[in-house]
């Protein structure tokens, strides 16, 4: 593919400096889509040395875990706003908090448990071979 760029980049010049008796066609030589896919043939495309490599293709399920969070909620009467954060696990809010120079008292703690993806299980699981051009 290479030899094809850079035959065709000094196309110009030799349609140019070259008689009309030359043919083109001579120069450029296509690669057959064969030699792209089998393997060591393949070398036109790779300029170092092609190796067979294995891997794995897997199908991929979520893998989810109870969690309790705590959720506890504020409010401020003197600036009549909300404030809530969650923290993991279980916890006994306590109130009450200060934000800069407003005071928010608590309301209510909320106890709740989550699905949490905690990793990835794989199955179905295929080795394949392709092939890697080392330099």
């Amino acid at each position: 593919m290479k030899k094809l760029v850079i035959a065709l980049s000094f196309l110009p010049v030799v349609a140019m400096a070259a008689p009309s008796s030359i043919n083109i066609s001579e120069f450029i030589k296509p690669v057959a889509p064969s030699a792209i896919l089998d393997g060591p043939a393949a070398s036109s495309w790779c300029d170092g040395i092609l190796v067979p490599e294995t891997y794995q293709v897997c199908d991929e399920r979520p893998i989810y875990e109870d969690k309790e969070i705590t959720e506890c909620h504020y409010e401020s009467l003197a600036a009549e706003d909300t404030y809530s954060f969650t923290t993991p696990g279980r916890y006994q809010c306590r109130g009450p908090v200060y934000l800069g120079n407003t005071r928010y008292d608590l309301t209510r703690t909320e106890w709740r448990t989550d699905k949490i993806k905690v990793g990835v299980e794989k199955y179905n699981c295929q080795t394949r071979t392709r092939w890697v051009c080392e330099y």
